[in-house]
């Protein structure tokens, strides 16, 4: 019997089969993989949504109130966009003793559920040589946000870049961090309820700036050596600002007080009549120091001497 030159259908079929999926398959491989880079290959560890904490890093805990996922020890030098990303979650989670040298942003936090976020304990530099407005911790639309013990720095001569960035977030407690050489130590934008205490922010271009941030608390602070306020304030009310230690700040020629505030708000503690050390302030028992501003703010009891912190 002679045989067909030409291949059995069967034969022809398969050939088919295999080389539309290597035609096709391609490109869909290629269309995840870039899916998987744009969404998750700028930062070193990002977290998008819920599973992501177990199904692509497997972090510690439950993601509970008690028992948080728990985010430790990193040691993270990148030239990516972000060291740390985490959004639009609903679990607890806490990002502790990490260090982290970073070009852009270090952790970055937002869209997640009330009181879901800590981040404390973390040493944070940037290294950046552009003009590009960076921050080491930001935080938007993370309400009840903990932001504590974190130590922030700048490792350039570059000052455009937030230690501490918080948006569009209520009830946040910023504390005990230390801000050294950056253009803004903290800057709380858009929130309200704020609590900011026991922070120390030196040799930076203003120290705590609160704009639009109402019933805001700033206390125990120490701002030192920042370039042109210790503390400014724009368009926040009902704010109070008291046992803070103001050390020769605002050494801009153009800038003759430590403190500025748009409108109207507290610069004693009520309840003790106790307010600010002021290093300018030419003390005696009826001594006051005018905030700048258009505010017309006194404080109306400052202190002798620095508040021990």
């Amino acid at each position: 019997m002679t045989s067909s030159i030409f291949p059995r259908k069967d034969t022809i079929l398969i050939v088919v089969i295999f080389t539309t999926i290597i035609l096709v398959g391609t490109p869909i491989s290629f269309i995840i993989w870039f899916n998987y880079d744009v969404n998750y290959g700028f930062g070193e560890i990002v977290i998008r949504k819920d599973q992501d904490f177990v199904n692509r890093y497997d972090f510690p805990g439950s993601g509970t109130i008690n028992d948080p996922y728990l985010i430790t020890d990193y040691n993270i030098d990148t030239n990516k966009e972000v060291a740390i990303l985490i959004e639009e979650t609903t679990k607890y989670f806490l990002i502790t003793n990490c260090t982290i040298i970073c070009p852009l942003d270090g952790i970055l936090i937002s869209f997640v559920s009330e009181g879901t976020a800590r981040i404390e304990n973390n040493e944070i530099q940037t290294t950046t040589n552009t003009y590009f407005v960076e921050s080491l911790i930001k935080v938007i639309w993370a309400p009840g946000s903990q932001i504590i013990n974190n130590q922030l720095s700048h490792l350039s001569s570059i000052y455009d870049t937030y230690g501490i960035y918080v948006a569009s977030s209520k009830n946040s407690l910023i504390a005990n961090n230390s801000c050294n050489s950056l253009g803004i130590g903290i800057y709380v934008l858009d929130s309200v309820s704020a609590l900011i205490e026991y922070n120390f922010v030196e040799n930076c271009q203003s120290g705590i700036s609160i704009n639009s941030c109402d019933n805001s608390v700033t206390r125990y602070n120490r701002l030192y050596f920042n370039y042109y306020t210790g503390v400014y304030v724009g368009w926040s009310l009902s704010c109070a600002f008291h046992h803070n230690n103001f050390l020769n700040n605002s050494e801009a020629a153009f800038y003759d007080y430590q403190a500025y505030d748009r409108e109207t708000n507290i610069w004693y503690e009520i309840s003790t009549n106790e307010g600010n050390y002021w290093s300018d302030l030419v003390w005696d028992d009826d001594a006051i120091y005018i905030i700048g501003g258009h505010g017309q703010n006194i404080d109306l009891y400052p202190l002798q001497f620095p508040v021990a912190i």
